[in-house]
């Protein structure tokens, strides 16, 4: 039938033309074919490319945030890591004052029962 179609004239054939050339049911296939490429035309340029664009439109924003995400990320791992020097050197400070508050309380006993103070004294250079 198609082979029909394409040895006819050059001259644009009707739709009644081509109903009686290839029959009801092949020319009501064809307009079915049709239509179906005319939804699927216009459901691409309506719906498809909208939702892709915007589709993408949200993957650059996705990625714009993440890299902001990223940069304050690092701002914050350098920031805890000088908290946690600090912090280190806090605990050192008060590593050394409870030592020497273990050496006062140890003092203060030896003076409370009665010992020499010289004993301390002399432990402590004074």
């Amino acid at each position: 039938m198609l082979f029909m179609l394409a040895n006819t004239p050059a001259s644009p054939m009707t739709w009644a033309e081509i109903v009686e050339r290839i029959g009801v049911p092949a020319a009501f296939l064809l307009l079915v074919l049709l239509a179906i490429i005319a939804a699927a035309v216009w459901t691409a340029k309506h719906v498809v490319k909208p939702v892709t664009s915007a589709h993408l439109r949200f993957v650059d924003r996705c990625d714009k945030t993440l890299a902001q995400l990223a940069a304050t990320s690092a701002a914050h791992d350098a920031r805890l890591s000088s908290i946690s020097k600090v912090q280190e050197q806090h605990g050192e400070k008060l590593d050394e004052l409870g030592g020497q508050v273990r050496q006062v309380k140890g003092i203060v006993g030896k003076i409370a029962r009665g010992e020499s103070s010289s004993n301390g004294a002399a432990e402590h250079g004074g």
